[in-house]
């Protein structure tokens, strides 16, 4: 029976993705925009063109004089999903390899939960507020995160019940995801959810994990040992300087787009202005819940209290406690981008989200000041939202207040002419969203719906919540259109059947990032731009016998 209702969840949670991405999967669209674009597309075509010609891509002849190919671990040759490469044609096992990992986050998500002996509503909550968060959502455009960060649930679960080699095996599909700084966080995770255990004895489970993290390593040699071998070769081989490692600092202000999506952003076109994280938001829903949990539970004190901690971490440069980590905790000064850790807030967040719907559900009878307090909310943001609906000037105002530094920068009219008006209507949405949770928290006070009904119910608003904010964040375009996108300049190059190089002056790379993140409305001519500037690894899927050539 609980098999059943585990394949269930699975083929909801697939069907759901299936959904979302519809037009990706069966439209013939393809995910084409920012490090897919520069980075990510051309790396795993060659890939793939090699592994179907029966060659093994340690070396990349296409690129400067040559560079190794393999040991950059980010195309993740060896990690098992990779095989939706060699096996379809590549425009549809791209897409494919992007979209599977969204409920495969969510179902392991909500096993760990199950394990953890959640509700199967408040379990599939916690599955999608995790596998539907804007966080994972933004990291589409950055494969090796969205693979690592993916299997860190099912690897608690696997700590949990002291499966040594599942663990490890978990551990090595993590590894070989490419994203090291997801494998050293999960690390420092799973550390401190075995001592939260209070195993006995301790010492015997810290070996057991330190066990399989070597088997994980073992297991993962073929593609371990030139990775160290590059990275020993590497710039980073010594460490970095703190103003590197804290260059992808999240802003501090920005965390406010956790609970209102793009509040910051300064236009309505998905590829430009991003981050590395355009939308983090993690739903209003959820983060109400798991706040309610945090009143009602003491242990959840401890978790958002862990949430902090990762904050401060995320916001770098922001914070004094990021130079004492680069400078005293082994590794730190390897990684650039502090904001890569936020994957350990989102994880508590969204499991105390479940925790949440459990509480709520466990205490209907004693609701009613909560009631009363969240209706004294929802009129309070209603009000707000009358206000500034209803007297512009006053919405003028506070935006040159909250958007100062935007001004500054002279984006005034992207901030009265498009982020005010977003903003404008976002907060009503929310308003929306919080009339409707208190109103589903007062029926089931006053015993109008059950228990179940009222788990699910939230578990349906979490839904709407996330999918109204997040569908449609990840841009994508006809697939035809990026095969087509051969500039004038590459038809040169290609009439020329000798053996030759080509470099591209800083001046030109940084008019072709210009052309493609701000200019063009029309994203066709953008990407047609990008490519007539010559820009970095956009000519390998296109060379002339390039296949000869691997």
């Amino acid at each position: 029976m609980l098999m059943k209702k585990s394949l269930l969840v699975f083929i909801s949670f697939l069907a759901l993705a299936m959904l979302w991405f519809w037009s990706e999967l069966f439209g013939g669209r393809l995910f084409c925009f920012s490090d897919l674009t520069f980075y990510f597309y051309p790396y795993r075509h060659f890939m793939a063109e090699a592994v179907r010609l029966g060659q093994f891509p340690l070396w990349n002849p296409l690129l400067l004089m040559g560079f190794p190919f393999l040991a950059t671990l980010q195309p993740g040759v060896f990690y098992p999903l990779s095989l939706l490469y060699y096996l379809l044609p590549f425009d549809l096992a791209s897409n494919w390899f992007l979209v599977v990992h969204f409920p495969l986050a969510a179902f392991f998500m909500y096993l760990f939960c199950r394990e953890e002996g959640m509700s199967t509503p408040a379990a599939v909550g916690v599955g999608l507020t995790f596998g539907f968060s804007g966080y994972l959502l933004s990291v589409l455009h950055m494969p090796t995160t969205l693979a690592a960060v993916t299997w860190l649930p099912l690897a608690l679960l696997l700590l949990k019940r002291r499966q040594v080699i599942g663990l490890s095996i978990v551990l090595a599909m993590i590894f070989l995801g490419g994203e090291p700084t997801i494998f050293y966080g999960t690390a420092w995770v799973l550390f401190v959810y075995l001592v939260s255990l209070k195993p006995k004895p301790l010492l015997a489970a810290l070996v057991l994990l330190a066990g399989s993290f070597a088997l994980a390593l073992a297991l993962t040699a073929v593609q371990l040992f030139p990775f160290l071998e590059l990275l020993h070769h590497c710039s980073r081989a010594g460490g970095i300087t703190f103003a590197e490692a804290s260059h992808f600092s999240l802003r501090p202000a920005e965390l406010i787009e956790t609970v209102f999506p793009f509040f910051f952003h300064l236009t309505e076109l998905p590829w430009v202005s991003m981050g590395w994280m355009k939308s983090p938001y993690l739903g209003f829903i959820p983060v109400v819940l798991a706040g309610l949990t945090g009143l009602r539970s003491r242990s959840a004190r401890w978790l958002w209290l862990a949430i902090g901690l990762v904050v401060l971490i995320v916001i770098g440069a922001h914070s004094p406690l990021y130079y004492w980590f680069f400078k005293l905790v082994p590794g730190f000064d390897l990684f650039r981008y502090p904001v890569k850790f936020i994957f350990i807030a989102v994880i508590i967040l969204a499991y105390l989200t479940g925790r949440g719907i459990d509480l709520l559900g466990d205490d209907l009878v004693k609701n009613r000041k909560l009631v009363l307090a969240m209706a004294t909310a929802t009129a309070l943001l209603a009000a707000l939202f009358a206000w500034l609906s209803l007297d512009r000037q006053a919405g003028i105002k506070l935006a040159g207040v909250v958007f100062s530094e935007e001004i500054k920068n002279g984006f005034g009219a992207s901030v009265l002419k498009t982020t005010l008006p977003r903003d404008l209507a976002n907060l009503g949405i929310i308003v929306l969203f919080l009339a409707l949770f208190t109103a589903w928290l007062a029926a089931a006070h006053w015993r109008k719906i059950s228990r179940t009904t009222f788990a699910w119910g939230l578990v349906g608003l979490i839904l709407v919540d996330l999918y109204t904010a997040n569908y449609g964040v990840n841009f994508s375009l006809p697939s035809e259109t990026y095969h087509r996108s051969v500039p004038e300049n590459v038809k040169l190059l290609q009439e020329d059947k000798g053996v030759f190089r080509y470099i591209i002056a800083p001046q030109f790379r940084e008019r072709a990032n210009n052309e493609f993140n701000y200019e063009f409305y029309d994203y066709g001519r953008a990407l047609l731009s990008l490519r007539q500037r010559l820009a970095p690894n956009q000519m390998m899927p296109l060379w002339p016998g390039g296949r000869r050539r691997l």
